[in-house]
Order: structure tokens, then C-alpha cells, then sequence
């Protein structure tokens, strides 16, 4: 955090081989697809109707190498090359969200598993931690999506698949998704029951912004709408369940939380004023700001603990 992610990317992009390689991938579908028009058109003209599953409607290309995947580079030596399999038992069970694409489903990694209900369980032996975090911060205004083949297994049988994923908070950006009580685990990932859930986002509340002329700030604001929906439908998804009596209880902190509605702020509590608007992205940070963010976050969960949950508190 302290060095970022955005400089260190850029340097790999200029000074490795994947970069490199990113540039040439680009160059390549770009042909790829320069080609595919004409032939379309031609096609388009005869008394035929082609299959629509091959070229020149879809490209024959995988992007393996893109900025996603120099990004993945960076992440990789941060983790320290460590596979998801390699992770700790004896820890909470770690489980990252992306959105795979091709599907429209959401694409879990576990330390056990790799999983989406479209195509089935595949191993998490070769799949590195820096995969997991890569696909799922892939933010699709700015990243491509990550482009490989998995090999899957579903009803006994195996079958090998290309998938592309992309942000996992495209599909479910509070990760809420593998904790709802009505899943059917015959085919969804199974993770053991949940009676209360802390629900945290890194965010603020929404603003508005700058009127949208051109093309490309409109569909950021298009797509900024659409994300923000999706989010308050699985928060509204949270109270029917707390009404229904189908979960015990949530919290839900965020950095832009109304410091007003709490009722049991600690003494040198970091107000939402002191982090108001601070970047939580790619960017280096200093330590200052690690510690007055990450402080800020734990005051909110204690603070909303201690409100909503006080027997919990008790016991601590």
C-alpha cells in the first residue's frame, strides 16, 4: 500500500516481457478483428447462415497478456508467488469474488476450489493468490478482463472452458453472494451457515458529479449507476432476510458512514470529514492515511458492534 500498485504496474508494462508480450496481444485481436469486418460483410450477402460460435464472429485470439495481467505480476510478488492452495486452513476461509463474463455469473476462488455454477469445481492447485486478486480487481472501465481455459468438473464429467473475468463487484460487490440462506449447494459453492454477517465496503456515499457530455464520462456514470443498483439491491436483500428471521442480524460499515447515526464513538474517533473523498484505489498511500483509514474502519465495526450486537461485545 505504501508503494502502490499503479507505479510498479507501469514499470513492469515498460521494462518486462509482459509487457511486451500485452502489446503485441492488443496489436494482434486488433487485426484480428480489422480482418473480421469485411469477411463479415461478405458473409452477410450469401444465402447462408453461419455458425456464429467461429470465426469471423469470434476470435480464434485469447488475450493472455494484457495490463491485467501485468497487474497480476505486481500482485504476484507482493503475495509472494503463493497459490490459493497454499493458504492457511486454521484462518477464516478466504473467498474472492470476480464476474465471469461469458456466463454473466459470479466466479469464486477458495483455498479448495475454483467455482461458478454455469460450469462446475475446478482445482485451485495451479491458481495463484495473485490470479484470485487480479480477476477480482480487474475494474472494467480501465482493466480487460483476464482470458484463460479452465479445466472444470461437473456431474462426473470434465470439460475445459474458456472464461473471461472481470471485477467481481460487477456481479456482487459486497461478496454476500455465497452467504445467502436459500442457495441450492447441489450446484453453488457451499459454505458452512451464517447467522450474522459484517458486510464492509471501502467506499463513500454517493455524490454528484459533473454533468456527463462526452461519451466516455457518460458511460462511467452509466456504469457508476448501474454498480450503485446492484449494490443496494443486495443490501435491500439483507434486511428481507434480518425481517423474514432467515439471518440473525447485520452490520454494515463503510468510510462514509453517517458519523451522526453512531451511538458509541471511542474518544480519538476518526471522523468521515477527516477521510472524506480519499482515494481507495491503485494509488501509493502514506502511513498516515494507511492508519487513519484502516482505524477509521475498525472504529465503525466496534462502534456498530457494540449498538447492534452488545452480547457479542460481552463475550469479548
Amino acid at each position: 500500500m505504501r508503494q502502490g500498485f499503479v507505479w510498479p504496474a507501469a514499470y513492469e508494462a515498460v521494462f518486462s516481457l509482459e509487457g511486451l508480450k500485452a502489446l503485441f496481444t492488443v496489436l494482434l485481436i486488433s487485426l484480428d478483428r480489422l480482418a473480421a469486418l469485411p469477411t463479415k460483410l461478405m458473409i452477410s450477402l450469401l444465402p447462408v447462415s453461419p455458425r456464429r460460435d467461429r470465426w469471423p464472429y469470434r476470435t480464434i485470439l485469447h488475450r493472455r497478456a494484457s495490463r491485467t495481467t501485468i497487474l497480476r505480476r505486481v500482485f504476484d510478488k507482493v503475495f509472494g508467488s503463493k497459490r490459493l492452495s497454499e493458504l492457511r486452513g486454521d484462518r477464516p476461509r478466504l473467498i474472492i469474488v470476480a464476474c465471469e463474463l461469458r456466463a454473466k455469473a459470479a466466479f469464486y476462488f477458495t483455498r479448495e476450489k475454483l467455482h461458478c455454477w454455469r460450469y462446475g469445481s475446478a482445482t485451485s492447485e495451479d491458481t495463484s493468490l495473485a490470479d484470485a486478486v487480479a480477476a477480482s480487481a480487474a475494474y472494467p472501465l480501465a482493466l480487460p478482463a483476464l482470458d484463460t481455459t479452465v479445466e472444470f468438473e461437473r456431474n462426473g464429467t470434465k470439460r475445459s472452458d474458456r472464461i473471461s473475468l472481470t471485477d467481481g463487484g460487477v456481479y456482487d460487490n459486497l461478496g454476500l453472494m455465497p452467504f445467502w440462506p436459500d442457495r441450492d449447494h447441489s450446484i453453488s459453492l457451499e459454505v458452512d451457515p451464517v447467522y450474522k454477517l459484517i458486510a464492509c465496503r471501502a467506499g463513500y456515499s454517493l455524490d454528484v458529479g459533473e454533468p456527463s457530455s462526452l461519451m466516455p464520462a457518460r458511460m462511467a456514470a452509466v456504469f457508476e449507476s448501474i454498480f450503485a443498483r446492484a449494490q443496494n439491491a443486495s443490501t435491500t436483500r439483507l434486511f428481507d432476510l434480518q425481517r423474514a428471521g432467515r439471518i440473525g442480524g447485520f452490520i454494515m460499515p463503510y468510510l462514509g458512514q453517517d458519523d451522526a447515526r453512531l451511538s458509541n464513538k471511542p474518544d480519538d474517533f476518526i471522523s468521515g470529514d477527516t477521510v472524506a473523498g480519499y482515494g481507495t484505489n491503485f494509488s501509493a498511500m502514506d502511513d498516515e492515511w494507511i492508519d487513519r483509514l484502516s482505524l477509521r474502519g475498525e472504529q465503525l465495526v466496534v462502534s456498530l458492534v457494540s449498538e447492534h450486537w452488545p452480547e457479542i461485545q460481552a463475550k469479548n
